[in-house]
């Protein structure tokens, strides 16, 4: 062999391994894809499988319990969601409610009852003046001594129908109004009702109670009609209506907000029935009553303001 064919042969040869090397890289990396392929698709199958598997589990145990078509397993898991469709379907099922309308009753039901446990409707009293604020008397009746009194009694009342009361004040002391309605602002408030005596010096004929609200209020307006209605129990009491105010303790509250006159320490009939104990307590029994009225009318008034935000904008 000469040197000229030896060196072609090894160069050859050369060429021949390096062809060799790159088909088994080129099949190692073909080899990998393929398998990272593989191994993707099954999965897929393995979770279809699973799932597909007991979505038909659940949906045949809920028509064999309930009799229920398609559209209506559809409509209990939709109510109930996806994460608990296939154990709550079950569940209701099992109990004969399976219908939508009896899925949507239960879990309305169960989140009533969380909201209710979460909060209950909070109302401020405020027995007004207090301290070396005394308001207005007569002789020896002085007004912050009735407003506490009255103010406890509705207190006690509307505790008794589990509504969260809180007082600005529960004691003879003095209070400035906007420590009173920074009360009501800073506690979630629904409802925010102020008590005071009145007093005509130009006339002591002048008798009778009434309800003030902030100007262009209309919630509290509405609050203010109410209460006075309700006022309507107590014989010979004359009732002078709500009327327009800005009293600071009504104008700037967050919540709705009233201001009670309850009578005139001027007159003296009034001035001796609102010192008597019995009479605080008609009367605090009546503003209870048009309290909690109140409070029924600002909650369908703010689930009428939620359904309006949840429809469409298209409507």
């Amino acid at each position: 062999m000469t040197r000229a064919e030896y060196i072609r042969r090894t160069q050859y040869n050369h060429r021949k391994k390096k062809m060799v090397v790159y088909a088994t890289r080129i099949s190692v990396a073909m080899g990998a894809v393929v398998l990272a392929v593989l191994a993707f698709f099954g999965c897929i199958y393995v979770h279809d499988t699973f799932w597909g598997e007991e979505s038909v589990i659940s949906n045949s145990m809920l028509a064999a319990n309930g009799d229920q078509t398609g559209s209506e397993i559809k409509e209990i898991q939709a109510v109930l969601g996806n994460e608990e469709s296939y154990m709550g379907a079950q569940m209701l099922a099992q109990n004969g409610q399976t219908d939508g309308a009896g899925v949507r009753g239960e879990v309305g039901a169960v989140e009533n009852a969380e909201s209710n446990e979460q909060k209950m409707p909070t109302v401020v009293i405020d027995a007004g003046h207090g301290g070396n604020d005394g308001g207005t008397y007569s002789g020896k009746i002085i007004e912050k001594d009735i407003t506490l009194a009255v103010a406890k009694k509705i207190q006690k009342m509307l505790e008794e129908q589990e509504i969260n009361v809180i007082m600005t004040r529960d004691t003879d002391k003095y209070l400035a109004l906007k420590e009173r309605t920074k009360i009501s602002n800073e506690n979630d408030t629904d409802l925010f009702v102020s008590v005071h005596c009145n007093y005509y010096e130009g006339s002591s004929e002048v008798k009778g109670i009434e309800c003030y609200y902030a100007e262009d209020d209309e919630i509290s307006e509405k609050v203010a009609w109410i209460i006075m209605k309700s006022i309507d129990g107590i014989s010979g009491l004359r009732n002078r209506g709500a009327k327009e105010e800005d009293y600071f303790v009504t104008e700037y509250n967050d919540a709705p907000a009233v201001l009670v006159e309850m009578g005139f320490l001027s007159n003296p009939t009034e001035c001796k029935n609102l010192a008597d104990s019995d009479y605080q307590q008609s009367i605090a029994k009546e503003l209870t009553e048009g309290i909690l009225k109140s409070l029924e009318m600002l909650a369908e008034e703010a689930e009428k303001t939620s359904q309006k935000a949840s429809e469409p904008s298209g409507k």
